[in-house]
Order: C-alpha cells, then sequence, then structure tokens
C-alpha cells in the first residue's frame, strides 16, 4: 500500500530559510512552522558597517510581525 508523503506534511514541522522581509509573515501564518530564518535581518551591508542598532530593530520588528 502507498501512502502519499503529502499524508505527513500536516504534522512535519519546518523551519525554512532563505526568506524575505516581504514573505516572512505568509510563511509564519501556517501551522506547521516555528520559526524562519533569513538574511533580511542582518544583511551584509549592516554587519559591515557594524550597524547593530538597525539590526537589532530589525530583529525587533520581526518578532513582533511574528505574534500577529
Amino acid at each position: 500500500m502507498e501512502v502519499s508523503p503529502a499524508r505527513y506534511y500536516r504534522v512535519v514541522r519546518s523551519l525554512p530559510s532563505g526568506i524575505s522581509n516581504d514573505n516572512s509573515s505568509h510563511y509564519l501564518a501556517l501551522r506547521n512552522i516555528f520559526a524562519i530564518g533569513g538574511a533580511f535581518l542582518a544583511p551584509r551591508e549592516l554587519i559591515e558597517a557594524a550597524d547593530w542598532k538597525t539590526t537589532c530593530e530589525r530583529g525587533k520588528a520581526s518578532v513582533a510581525a511574528s505574534a500577529r
């Protein structure tokens, strides 16, 4: 008896990466997504400039958006 893998997607939890700020809320709305990863929080330009304040603000905004 062959079982469709789609049957298990409801119970598999995932942490997708490569997410952007534009589509993060879409992923976080899915029940099987428990977190996301993406360079949008700390892009290379902010790291090279050591702009930790903006990086922190982006993180806080992302956490607030995920709570909605």
